[in-house]
Formats: structure tokens, sequence, C-alpha cells
């Protein structure tokens, strides 16, 4: 028996050696190959966390819009325009792609306008009349010429509302957002009776200004 075991612990023994021939032969030396490292730097990383800005997906974008605007969307009808275009957006298929194109292209910026302006002009429309202030308050929109402590307390509440920032009126960021709400304005004030532009009425200025807010990047990034 003891004859037998050993035969065949021999036979193992060699077909080990048949299979693996390398280990018969000790460890298999690897060649080290030489780098050459920098000197350590130190890395400046502020004082507090930081990140790129990224730009919010198309569904982010949609429900956005809707909460500042108090429930208007892109919409077209019953056809939401954010889901219409979602392929040409970059919205992923999970068949072709799976993840979604974030990049602030051409293409996403043209149609991110084209729902600045739809949805705009139907905010600036539903406050304009006898409606209660809502969205441009506390200036009403059909004001031809509102206080200027009106002008500045309301784009301080819309810069809150779109862009997440708390400025006080007077505040030096207000400014470029006043100058375009006056400029807006006198065009507007100039061509009211322009049998050419009827739809034109003091609410148009603060449909524009709605406009450049959504437009910004502080309204589509984080």
């Amino acid at each position: 028996m003891t004859t037998t075991r050993t035969v065949q612990i021999c036979a193992l023994a060699a077909l080990l050696a048949l299979a693996f021939p390398g280990c018969a032969d000790g460890p298999v030396p690897v060649a080290l190959e030489g780098h050459d490292f920098e000197e350590e730097r130190p890395v400046d990383v502020g004082a507090a966390p930081w990140r790129e800005r990224r730009r919010m997906d198309i569904a982010q974008v949609d429900a956005s819009l809707r909460r500042v605007t108090g429930g208007i969307g892109w919409d077209s009808g019953s056809t939401n325009q954010f889901v219409r275009f979602d392929d040409t957006l970059g919205v992923p298929d999970y068949i072709n792609s799976t993840s979604e194109d974030r990049a602030v292209s051409l293409i996403f910026l043209k149609f991110l306008d084209d729902a600045a302006r739809s949805v705009c002009r139907r905010v600036a429309d539903r406050e304009g009349g006898d409606a209660p202030l809502g969205t441009f308050a506390p200036v009403d929109v059909d004001a031809v010429d509102p206080a200027s402590a009106d002008v500045d307390a309301a784009l301080a509440s819309l810069l809150l509302r779109f862009h997440g920032r708390r400025v006080t009126a007077g505040s030096a960021a207000l400014a470029p957002w006043r100058s375009l709400y006056t400029r807006a304005a006198a065009e507007v004030a100039a061509t009211t009776m322009d049998p050419e532009r009827p739809d034109l009425s003091p609410r148009r200025a603060w449909e524009a200004v709605c406009v450049a807010l959504v437009d910004h990047p502080d309204f589509y990034t984080y």
C-alpha cells in the first residue's frame, strides 16, 4: 500500500512539473522599470470645499422652471417640449446611450432660450391686468413707470427665486439687472404705439428680465 501511494505521489509531482515547468526553476525574475518622480510640490486647495460647477440635467431644468414660475413649464398643449426634444438634448434612451450629455452646448442654450421665452411670456401675461402680484412682486407688471425702490425690490426677489442669490436693494449686484430692465422698458415705451408691434406693453420689460435670468448660468448650473 505504501509503495503504491508513493508511486502515485511521484506521478502527480511529475505531471505538475510538466504543467508548470517554471515552478521547478524557482521564482521567475521580474524586470523593474525605473521611474523619475518630480519633487513634491504643495497644492493650494483653498480654505473651503470647492468643485467645478455642473449643469443640471434636463429633468432638473424642467422642474426648476416650473418651481420658479409657480407651475408654468415649457409646454405646447399637453406636450412637454423638454420630453419631446429629450433625444436632441442628450437625455439617455438606454439603447444608444446610458448617460446624459451635460455639456453647455449651443443646442442646449438654444432650446433653453426657447423655453425661457415661452415660459416668461406666459408668466408676465398671467400677472398682468387685475391679477394679484406674484413672481414680479412688488411691481405691477403693467406699471409704466414703477418706483425705483419697487424695481430694486422686485429684482432682488427675482435673483433669490431664480439664482438663489440673496442681495439687498441698492446692492451693486443689482446694477446689471436694473440696467437691463431700464433699457427694455425704454424700448417698450418707444414702440408701444407701433402698429406693427401691438403686443408690446410694460410687462414685456419684465418678461425680458425673466428670460435673461433663465438664460444665465446661475440658473442652470449648481
